[in-house]
């Protein structure tokens, strides 16, 4: 009796852990993918959109910059609510899927969003479906209520022609330098 009662102790706890570790790490820079993405405004483009994503075992931190606006949202990752500039939100994990449960103020009209993010196995892109519900009977004409975006992780070490251009510059002059010469 004993026996299995620590076996299936050591099972459940394994399956939590297990659960835990398959959570994925969110952090990083990632750009929109606007062939891949839809917008709100249907007729209008969505435009350039950078997240900057910082996650650590209790919270993450979602900076998103466009073209008009810049904004930052802190989220613990213990389901606890937080303070937004425009409302109040909460993040929870569901399995492998981030859930962003949030109730905002838009010009006086009260809106509750839910953002669900899942990354694809290999880690490359992020999907983000956004479900708006527009509170007390207000209707935003001729907007969906469900939007798919998708974003692509950008690496730390993808340099432009231009950086890349100025580092050659910088390794031939110190190339000239017996004093300043890399080993």
């Amino acid at each position: 009796m004993k026996c299995s009662s620590v076996v299936a102790m050591v099972v459940l706890f394994g399956s939590v852990a297990a659960a835990a570790q398959t959570r994925p790490d969110f952090t990083g820079t990632w750009r929109l993918d606007p062939t891949r993405s839809e917008s709100a405004l249907q007729g209008e483009s969505i435009g350039p959109v950078t997240l900057q994503v910082t996650q650590t075992a209790n919270e993450i931190r979602i900076e998103t910059v466009t073209p008009r606006t810049r904004s930052v949202e802190t989220y613990p990752l213990n389901g606890g609510d937080t303070t937004l500039s425009n409302g109040a939100g909460r993040a929870r994990w569901f399995g492998e899927l981030l859930v962003v449960d949030a109730v905002r103020d838009i010009r006086g009209v009260s809106v509750t969003t839910q953002q669900t993010r899942r990354m694809t196995a290999d880690g490359s892109e992020m999907h983000v479906d956004n479900v708006l519900e527009v509170q007390h009977g207000y209707t935003l004409r001729d907007l969906p209520d469900e939007v798919h975006i998708v974003l692509h992780r950008q690496h730390a070490h993808a340099l432009s022609i231009e950086r890349l251009d100025e580092f050659a510059r910088l390794v031939g002059l110190l190339g000239r330098h017996a004093c300043c010469r890399l080993i």
